[in-house]
């Protein structure tokens, strides 16, 4: 999935080169990677390479983070206002592989009912909260609530929720639904456009601090 939002992000009018536009650094948070923004708008991905386990923890980490890039491209997404970073990460939770059955089972978590749903709310949940400007008492939780219903139905570029065996990795451009766009669209907060550049920050190690998205530990 990795090459196909690669891809994407080419069809869209963001083309970036992986090899200067994805950085892998050392971290001291307990995340695996990130998606950071500048005061410029400059946009990169960081992955974190204590943290990393394995090939396919690094290509499903990527994959979220890319779906956040992807986002930016085609949205004037502001990472400080939370029903933005809300939406997005639900998508990116959605459909990265974050919450396939295999990736559930190796963290203990299995139910019967609505599985996939519930994993993408608490792993976006997770993420949100990380972001300092959504850390007040019921916050984050009101921002994802707010968008989850919303923001599930909107699946580019893929044109279903990609599968473990790849059966849905249908090539999905532009999407006549996107509820981001509806989401950012009715936002009261102030936008900024973000612009897709070949921008690595290589000695980025505090990723706290960093505006734009986290993504949490996969054992969680």
């Amino acid at each position: 999935m990795v090459k196909y939002m690669f891809r994407a992000l080419d069809r869209m009018g963001c083309k970036v080169d992986p090899w200067h536009f994805v950085s892998c650094v050392p971290c001291e948070d307990q995340v695996v990677g990130a998606m950071s923004s500048n005061e410029d708008g400059d946009v990169e991905v960081l992955m974190c390479q204590n943290h990393v386990k394995n090939q396919k923890n690094f290509n499903t980490v990527l994959t979220h983070e890319l779906i956040h890039v992807f986002d930016t491209c085609r949205a004037h997404v502001d990472f400080t206002d939370c029903r933005h970073l809300a939406c997005s990460e639900v998508r990116a939770a959605n459909l990265s592989g974050d919450c396939w059955l295999s990736a559930e089972l190796r963290r203990g978590n299995f139910g019967a009912y609505a599985h996939h749903q519930k994993c993408v709310k608490r792993r976006a949940l997770m993420s949100v909260k990380y972001n300092p400007w959504c850390q007040g008492e019921g916050v984050a939780e009101h921002a994802v609530n707010d968008v989850f219903r919303q923001c599930m139905k909107d699946t580019a570029p893929f044109y279903a929720v990609p599968d473990s065996i790849g059966s849905n990795w249908v090539c999905f451009i532009y999407s006549n639904f996107s509820a981001l766009r509806e989401v950012v669209s009715n936002s009261t907060a102030s936008r900024t456009k973000i612009e897709v550049v070949d921008n690595p920050r290589r000695n980025s190690k505090k990723l706290e601090s960093i505006g734009g998205d986290l993504a949490p530990s996969q054992d969680l």
